[in-house]
């Protein structure tokens, strides 16, 4: 929680800083001004959620605000959330906060309730058995329909790999 609000602070004062920079060049983003990005990076989010859901109205509330903003704002301004889990379920992510997702990824083989989830009704879904590190993506304003994604896998004991010494 604390770490969210400190990342949805940083993003609101960024906000503030580009509003004057935007007279100068309203299109621009972040970039423009060589501004470095922010990643916020919630793995397990449905355990998050849920311990949340445990929480007082005015908290929750105020969690979704934050989720939704960044959503919604941080683009712009430079400040990306990554949401991870392991089945998106409209009860722990809003369905106007999923559909505004700029990246959407599912790995490996689901179930046609969890793509149209992910990707939305509309959505023209390959038909494909999917391997380790295979699935399917959407990237807003540049895929039209879902498409297939491979991610390299490691084929090694990483902790054999690593001098833990």
């Amino acid at each position: 929680m604390a770490l969210l609000e400190q990342f949805h602070e940083k993003m609101q004062e960024r906000k503030i800083e580009l509003k004057e920079r935007l007279n100068e060049k309203l299109d621009a983003d972040y970039r423009y001004w060589n501004l470095p990005a922010n990643i916020l990076i919630i793995d397990e989010y449905s355990g998050f959620q849920s311990a949340v859901n445990t929480m007082e109205k005015k908290t929750r509330d105020k969690v979704s605000m934050m989720i939704r903003d960044i959503v919604l704002q941080g683009r712009q301004l430079g400040f990306v959330l990554w949401i991870v889990m392991q089945k998106s379920d409209s009860t722990d992510l809003s369905t106007n906060t999923r559909s505004n997702l700029l990246w959407k990824v599912v790995l490996g083989n689901a179930t046609r309730t969890t793509y149209l989830t992910a990707f939305e009704e509309s959505a023209n879904l390959p038909v494909r058995n999917f391997g380790c590190g295979q699935g399917l993506y959407s990237y807003q304003g540049i895929t039209r329909e879902p498409q297939v994604i491979s991610f390299p896998t490691l084929n090694f004991d990483i902790l054999s790999a690593v001098d833990c010494k």
